[in-house]
């Protein structure tokens, strides 16, 4: 969920040699590609390619573009993949292996405020919005949850020993 942590993990394993994929963005790609007008990409564009792509069917179809995307790069984090049925589809297609960060809603809330700049209010409302409420049902299927209770170090540092003790490092990762 916006706020837990993930898009710091992304950054780390950027950092690690790893091609971080914008989610939100490729998202937005997929639905308007035909578009003749160019789109700004804020928060409510984003959130309608999402819903357009659970909406009608495209969970599938978005996966294999995620897929493609992310088979030019030897190693690929995506950052920001809220979709339950793409990433279980991308599980069947792809050797991957998917972390789910979770944070305690009021933290989320303050990073929010802090990070977007946001009034409490406003973040509030970004964590009810239903891309952000279906992230839960992704949290089922994931491989590692990772309850984000500490600091950054200290996070970053239980991510990379439960990537280790996965003894093979694959692919694709994805937060």
């Amino acid at each position: 969920m916006a706020g837990s942590g993930k898009t710091t993990v992304c950054d780390h394993l950027e950092l690690c040699g790893y091609k971080k994929i914008l989610v939100g963005k490729l998202a937005g790609d997929f639905i308007y590609s035909n578009e003749n007008d160019k789109i700004f990409y804020d928060r409510a564009v984003l959130q309608e390619a999402g819903n357009r792509i659970v909406y009608n069917g495209l969970c599938n179809k978005f996966g294999d573009y995620l897929i493609e995307c992310a088979s030019y790069f030897d190693n690929a984090v995506f950052d920001g993949l809220r979709l339950a049925d793409t990433l279980s589809f991308m599980k069947l297609r792809s050797e991957i292996i998917s972390i789910y960060v979770d944070c305690d809603y009021e933290n989320m809330v303050n990073r929010i405020v802090n990070r977007d700049c946001v009034s409490k209010e406003e973040a509030v409302n970004i964590l009810s919005l239903p891309i952000e409420t279906c992230v839960k049902d992704a949290k089922q299927i994931c491989d590692y949850v990772y309850k984000n209770t500490c600091g950054i170090d200290e996070m970053l540092s239980n991510i990379d020993k439960y990537l280790l003790s996965r003894g093979v490092r694959l692919d694709k990762f994805i937060a």
